[in-house]
């Protein structure tokens, strides 16, 4: 009840980074843009920050609660507020400041830097996620959006990529095959069809991850946001994944792309880079410009070591190994076929119970008596129901003639005489009902 009180007091969300309707000219000529000037953002009343989890806990003392002096309360007082002005605090400082950038639409734009940088917090304030302090962020046009952990729900494979839009065959299926999904229809038991648990509970982290980008490239936005999504998955399968959505040949080329990752081998791709550190954008350009600067050359070669045998996939000239179009169409015929077949053979984690309809018979009545100790018994607590009832209608009238009796010869009995039979009544009902329940719930738990 608590939770749900503080969630009902939280602040409205304010809808900052959607154009409004007076910006609607301007939203169709900068469609599937992402532009913010000059804001600041921090978690706010938005976000969760636990002051109190290593704080010491009370000790208990004895079955019954301490009883505090004054002086005791006083200073527990004090310490809740001064916890709640530093989670205050904590809250309104800002995670980023003063950003300004532009993902141009038709573009790929990276956001790279260091761990704790502010590149996450970067894609909340452009989803509206994040309390905007000070400046400008708009969104122009529809969003997909990929989290760094994959949101599965409990249905099928085809229903978590669809996410509640209608299904067009030919790019459902371009939506399986650029996410390297195609291989994971034949291991699954009814393909497409198969049911996921919850959570993705028998689907593997680079398998979520791969639903959750074929959930956005089916989406068909202008603006795909995209959290680090490839950090789960093998390197020749992030590889291929990326040549086959996020590059300028890929299934995406039209739309506005924002990629965050950690993959620095493919930061050089990008039409735009956007250089995160400590909170603030550190540069933003084209990936020579940033080149240029000695601090993005350190990272960049921090990072050598451990993308070497991605960046070995790459040709001599720089190229990517990407699939001509002709074979793109047949894997996507391929596996347009693969997908009507798993309708002649779904498969799913429950199953529907046959049941019959219409109306009990007698044979389960009769075996229902013997299981709760045979027929006497049962007619026995049968016998003491109807009695039960008989008691309450008796006392029931035995009330109403009191009151009549009173009214028309109230010196035939004293009060006392009509007061002793009622009681009489009333504690006879009370024994029997609690005698009636015993025997009763003793018979059911047997049964």
């Amino acid at each position: 009840i608590k939770r749900i009180e503080r969630f009902l007091g939280l602040e409205d969300t304010e809808e900052y980074a959607k154009p409004g309707e007076s910006e609607a000219h301007e939203t169709q000529s900068k469609l599937g843009s992402v532009v913010i000037q000059d804001a600041t953002f921090s978690w706010g009343a938005r976000g969760t920050v636990d002051l109190s989890a290593n704080e010491p806990k009370p000790e208990k003392r004895g079955v019954f609660p301490r009883v505090f002096n004054k002086k005791r309360r006083e200073n527990a007082t004090g310490k809740e507020a001064q916890h709640e002005h530093e989670k205050e605090a904590v809250l309104d400082q800002p995670v980023l400041k003063n950003v300004s950038v532009e993902c141009e639409a038709g573009k790929l734009t990276v956001i790279v830097g260091r761990v704790g940088s502010g590149k996450s917090s970067l894609v909340q304030g452009m989803l509206g996620e994040i309390k905007k302090v000070s400046g400008s962020v708009r969104v122009y046009g529809s969003i997909a959006y990929v989290p760094q952990t994959a949101w599965i729900f409990n249905a099928t494979l085809q229903e978590n990529v669809l996410f509640g839009k209608p299904l067009d065959y030919e790019r459902y299926a371009k939506s399986l095959y650029v996410s390297a999904l195609e291989s994971d229809l034949d291991v699954l038991p009814a393909g497409d069809l198969t049911a996921i648990g919850e959570k993705g509970i028998n689907l593997s982290g680079g398998q979520k991850q791969r639903v959750s980008i074929a959930r956005a490239v089916y989406a068909n936005a202008d603006v795909f946001l995209c959290d680090d999504p490839l950090s789960a998955l093998d390197p020749h399968v992030g590889r291929a994944v990326f040549d086959n959505v996020f590059s300028k040949k890929g299934v995406l080329k039209r739309s506005t792309r924002v990629l965050v990752t950690n993959q620095l081998h493919f930061v050089p791709e990008a039409d735009r880079v956007i250089w995160m550190e400590d909170g603030a954008v550190k540069m933003c350009g084209k990936f020579n410009e940033l080149m240029q600067d000695e601090g993005f050359q350190k990272m960049m070669a921090e990072n050598v070591n451990e993308e070497n045998e991605s960046l070995s996939n790459r040709d001599a000239s720089g190229g990517i190994n990407v699939e001509s179009m002709s074979v793109h169409k047949q894997h996507t015929a391929r596996l347009l076929e693969k997908v009507n077949s798993n309708f002649n053979r779904q498969d799913t984690l429950m199953s529907r119970e046959d049941r019959n309809k219409g109306t009990i018979g007698m044979q389960a009545y009769l075996d229902y008596a013997k299981a709760t100790g045979g027929y006497v018994l049962f007619v026995s607590v049968v016998l003491f129901f109807g009695i039960v009832i008989g008691i309450s209608i008796v006392n029931n009238w035995w009330l109403s003639y009191w009151s009549e009796q009173e009214s028309i010869n109230p010196e035939k009995h004293s009060t006392g005489f009509f007061l002793g039979i009622y009681f009489a009544l009333a504690m006879a009902f009370a024994f029997l009902t609690f005698v009636r329940t015993v025997i009763f719930l003793s018979m059911a738990l047997k049964a």
